[in-house]
């Protein structure tokens, strides 16, 4: 990675998919500010300032590769990582696939990119601050040891599968004012326990929770307007689950292989209850419908016990 000496009248060699960086040359810094086309050294107040058509540089902040307040790379080899406050997005597969513990996001993050997190091995928790409005798709997914997520801004975008495959993630809290669960958010989280719905959430997507096999009990409020298809779909473990009144649709296949669930009452602001909804769930015995719904095709198929 070619450095470029503030002052020194160089345009610099462009080098590693045209990354250029710039460090100070009476001091060494490789922090600046930036007015317009002019650079100021945080550290002594040298300044340079950028000559036309010349490519705007790259500026290093320690170990951190930080372009127009996104992080873009990490060249450190720190397993417990602090952002500086100067990142407002961490870029796409920024920290894909690294050895990461613990991470510090600061309030100054408004988005974290695709894949930001995927696949990496040793992240074991996250908190992802309020200031965040979007989190990316797949962004954490993959992260065999993460076990617990917190996102603490109701205003976040979630993107799809953003959690998915985290198999040792048992729990995730999530805030209130929340209004969507995205596509396949927890799909595949084999050891996730406890989930709140919260209050204000208007969809649960498809296939958010399929595969959750230990999820037990789920609780979903009255402002959750639609359950996805396949949204619950193999929860094997799941023996309660509390629809509240306001829920309009579940959607098809939203229930298939939860082989546990044993009863269920369906409240009378569901308008529709989708193709095999509740099929294979061989342990249904009981189940409560209100006058007038809509019934898909084969809703209850194979659920032998409720034959009986």
């Amino acid at each position: 990675m070619q450095r470029r000496r503030i002052g020194s009248g160089c345009s610099g060699v462009m080098t590693m998919q045209t990354m250029q960086t710039m460090y100070c040359k009476r001091c060494g810094n490789t922090q600046f500010s930036k007015k317009g086309r002019q650079y100021t050294c945080t550290e002594c107040g040298a300044q340079y300032t950028l000559q036309p058509g010349e490519p705007e540089p790259v500026i290093l902040a320690g170990d951190f590769w930080i372009e127009n307040g996104v992080l873009k790379a990490y060249y450190g080899d720190a397993v417990d990582v602090v952002l500086p406050e100067t990142v407002t997005a961490i870029g796409n597969r920024c920290f894909e696939d690294f050895g990461l513990n613990s991470i510090s996001i600061p309030e100054s993050v408004t988005k974290i990119g695709r894949q930001a997190f995927c696949d990496s091995p040793t992240l074991r928790s996250i908190t992802i601050p309020a200031s965040v409005e979007r989190i990316g798709y797949r962004a954490f997914s993959g992260c065999e040891l993460l076990t617990k997520a917190t996102i603490l801004g109701a205003g976040t975008e979630l993107g799809e599968y953003a959690f998915a495959g985290c198999e040792r993630l048992t729990s995730a809290d999530l805030p209130e004012g929340l209004e969507s669960l995205p596509i396949g958010m927890f799909e595949g989280c084999t050891q996730l326990t406890e989930v709140t719905i919260p209050e204000g959430m208007k969809l649960i997507d498809n296939a958010a929770f399929r595969d959750c096999t230990s999820l037990k009990r789920i609780r979903i409020p009255g402002t959750v307007a639609q359950i996805g298809g396949d949204a619950f779909r193999g929860c094997t473990s799941l023996t309660e689950v509390i629809l509240e009144e306001g829920v309009t649709h579940i959607k098809d296949g939203a229930f298939i292989d939860c082989g546990n669930l044993t009863e269920i009452a369906i409240p009378a602001s569901v308008q529709r209850i989708g193709d095999r909804a509740f099929w294979r769930c061989g342990r249904l015995e009981h189940v409560s419908l209100p006058d007038g719904i809509q019934l898909g095709r084969d809703v209850f198929l194979d659920c032998t016990e409720l034959n009986k």
